[in-house]
């Protein structure tokens, strides 16, 4: 997915956001309405971001990598020695990997990963604003569950591996 598409789908998803303004804090998914710098040295120099958790400076950013790719980035300042993660080859699978329990909780993969599969397998009950937002999303972007979000992250993280330093 080139950046202009992904940059498409965040358009798209702003304005899903806007018809749920209650749903971005229970989602952790806290929409910047252009790119932004994030302020912390810790984010990639290819990132671009987007939105944020709202809590210790948890962000996500578009990395602009190739031409044709641009995988979605968590970072976790707090997590000094790793605090970035692939999380998605594109918006869309970012959107799908967040929706069993919203973005907020994708940090846990950066501070420990196994209790970050588990909770993601898990998944809970939204109520109110956040389970209207995440049922607009998926029906949005036409969005199916990860079948295997160990391996995948793997695949991703491997793959984007360097361009992230």
């Amino acid at each position: 997915m080139t950046f202009a598409m992904a940059a498409s789908d965040l358009d798209k998803l702003r304005s899903v956001m806007a018809r749920h303004p209650e749903a971005a804090e229970p989602l952790g998914l806290f929409l910047a309405p252009t790119f932004k710098p994030s302020g912390y040295a810790s984010t990639p120099e290819c990132c671009r971001t987007f939105g944020w958790t709202g809590g210790d400076g948890v962000h996500f950013s578009i990395a602009e990598i190739e031409v044709t790719d641009s995988p979605i980035v968590i970072t976790v300042p707090m997590n000094f020695d790793a605090p970035n993660m692939v999380v998605g080859n594109s918006l869309r699978e970012f959107l799908a990997l967040g929706m069993t329990v919203g973005y907020f909780s994708l940090e846990k993969l950066v501070y420990e990963f196994e209790a970050g599969l588990t909770r993601i397998a898990e998944g809970f009950e939204f109520q109110g604003p956040a389970r209207s937002a995440i049922e607009d999303i998926r029906e949005t972007f036409a969005l199916e569950l990860w079948n295997d979000a160990r391996n995948r992250l793997a695949f991703l993280n491997a793959k984007y591996a360097k361009a992230l330093r």
